[in-house]
């Protein structure tokens, strides 16, 4: 079993509009420019939608086809077409706002490769099933590999996390069970459980998590149309004699089977923090079923241990490390940035990519692992991978990543 272990995270709310109840991919537009921007979305043959984002925002587009983006500068009204499972951002350059796309792409070579493989699986596919009996990918290529990016490209690295702007909040939260909101929302049910170190009562430990994992769903609902509902509370017995993070993750797993949940959350009391460097959360990898995070020590505030709980949800959602230093998939944390006032606490949005790919793969088919998505989808999130990667060569998890997924074969990344 591989070891997927993160530390400390920010986190960030962003706008999200649903063009329908969608399931076929997601447009993500970041504002980066220092004004308020106003455009106009139209899907397909659509009525158009009037979005504004202020600077640091961005908006999570659900659709079922590529889009047309209008808008207008100094230059004049302009119309970009945007492409399925994508992210672009609005640019300052030479004192206009510009829409770019950002440079999501693995290496030629690699590409070719995937695209032969799954050209030959889907040879086997029209064996089966021919097009139109029961294989709508089959004969479709661009059902199976995903459209480039029309604008010009920004590097992928150069995207910031965004946020909505303070006191906007989302609102009709799903509620499990609701055939409506299940077409709006992947509704993923956790078990929480506090180890026999937690000194609060059952009243109290159970509400004051309640409420985080609440804070956390007003997120991952906008960004990535994802609510984790506690479906039950448990206790586990802790080894007092366990002091390393990786240890107790592996004897959480042990001890703890995560029925009738999808995922079994912990939250360990059992020893101080360290000074320095130290792990506060940790889990496997995506969709594995379990997640434990510390919960008590002086040196962390409410704040930052709702950012380790989002950060560690995120990877189960497929969200990997990330350069852009205010995000909340950034490798290295407790720098107490979600401290100040001002600090909004969000995802950066190559990240709401991926994880918005995946929830709407979840929605359609039972899904466990990257391995059993989408062809398209796969090789997508190899570009998302390959390109984070790229930023970041020191750092394992996007590489990693990139292993479980079974399109394209995996080839490690070259590094510097």
């Amino acid at each position: 079993m591989r070891r997927f272990v993160s530390i400390l995270v920010p986190l960030l709310l962003v706008c999200g509009f649903d063009c329908v109840a969608a399931r076929a991919g997601t447009i993500v537009i970041a504002n980066r420019s220092p004004v308020r921007i106003a455009f106009q979305f139209r899907e397909g043959e659509n009525p158009p939608q009037d979005i504004t984002l202020t600077s640091g925002e961005l908006c999570s587009l659900s659709c079922k086809q590529p889009g047309k983006l209008a808008y207008a500068n100094g230059d004049g009204a302009h119309e970009v077409p945007l492409d399925l499972n994508s992210v672009y951002g609005f640019i300052d350059t030479k004192g206009e706002v510009v829409l770019r796309g950002v440079a999501l792409t693995s290496p030629a070579s690699e590409k070719a490769a995937a695209q032969a493989r799954v050209a030959k699986e889907l040879s086997a596919a029209n064996a089966v099933h021919p097009a139109g009996a029961g294989n709508p990918a089959a004969g479709n290529p661009s059902a199976v590999i995903p459209a480039t990016n029309p604008a010009a490209p920004l590097p992928a690295a150069t995207l910031p996390a965004a946020a909505l702007p303070a006191g906007v909040v989302p609102k009709g939260a799903p509620k499990g069970g609701d055939e409506e909101n299940a077409k709006k929302y992947l509704v993923i049910p956790i078990k929480v459980l506090v180890d026999d170190d937690e000194t609060g009562s059952s009243h109290a430990w159970k509400g004051r998590i309640a409420r985080r994992v609440q804070a956390a769903n007003e997120i991952f609902e906008k960004q990535c149309r994802v609510k984790f509902e506690i479906v039950a509370y448990d206790t586990w017995v802790s080894d007092n004699r366990i002091t390393d993070f990786n240890q107790s993750l592996a004897e959480f797993e042990r001890k703890v089977k995560p029925e009738p949940a999808r995922i079994a959350v912990g939250f360990t009391s059992q020893y101080a923090l360290p000074m320095g460097h130290f792990h506060l959360g940790g889990t496997r990898g995506p969709m594995h079923p379990h997640v434990l995070v510390r919960e008590w020590s002086q040196q962390i505030n409410e704040p930052e241990r709702l950012e380790v709980l989002i950060h560690e949800l995120g990877h189960y959602m497929g969200a990997v490390h990330s350069p852009a230093s205010d995000s909340s998939m950034r490798a290295i944390l407790g720098d107490r940035q979600a401290r100040a006032k001002d600090f909004r606490i969000g995802f950066d949005p190559i990240n709401v990519l991926a994880m918005s790919m995946i929830s709407e793969a979840m929605r359609v088919r039972d899904v466990h692992s990257l391995a059993e998505l989408p062809m398209a989808t796969q090789l997508r999130l190899n570009d998302i991978y390959t390109s984070i990667g790229a930023a970041l060569p020191n750092d394992p998890t996007p590489d990693q990543y990139r292993q479980f997924l079974r399109y394209p074969q995996y080839i490690p990344s070259k590094k510097p």
